[in-house]
């Protein structure tokens, strides 16, 4: 299992588990709700420089309906613009980066938010996945939900 040193830290300082270390959330900047009829689009791409989870947010990058990523119980948190009256689909998928070193990702997705847990044989911690061990790694998030902005 990979160990970042938030995560050594919070062990061997605190004694805590890696679940119990401090929410990171980072909220998206101007998001706002975009929604073309009653289907809402939730994409964009997350990735950890090693402070937590983010949406990327660049000249490259455009998140659509995320609100904010936090880590939360062990699990990546992505909070969208809008509730939706129904899901129809959401999937996460590593990149290349993550694929290779091994890493799948799933989500236990709402009506508000979707929780992404990290893989590597078996359950780890999204703290110990982060560009410093795998540059430029990123999950890809894609989900469709029946919603209006209202």
């Amino acid at each position: 299992m990979r160990r970042t040193i938030p995560a050594l830290c919070c062990s061997i300082l605190f004694g805590c588990s890696p679940q119990q270390q401090p929410d990171a959330r980072n909220e998206v900047e101007g998001a706002q709700c975009d929604i073309a009829g009653d289907l809402a689009f939730v994409a964009g791409a997350l990735r950890n420089d090693g402070a937590g989870w983010y949406a990327i947010a660049d000249e490259e990058h455009r998140p659509l309906n995320i609100a904010a990523v936090s880590t939360r119980d062990g699990m990546i948190v992505v909070e969208y613009t809008f509730e939706a009256d129904s899901i129809v689909s959401l999937i996460v998928t590593p990149d290349e980066s993550l694929a290779r070193e091994g890493f799948s990702a799933g989500a236990s997705v709402g009506i508000d938010r979707a929780r992404i847990s990290l893989a590597d044989g078996g359950t780890i911690n999204p703290w110990d996945v982060s560009t410093e061990d795998i540059p430029w790694s990123n999950l890809w998030v894609q989900g469709l939900f029946k919603a209006s902005c209202e």
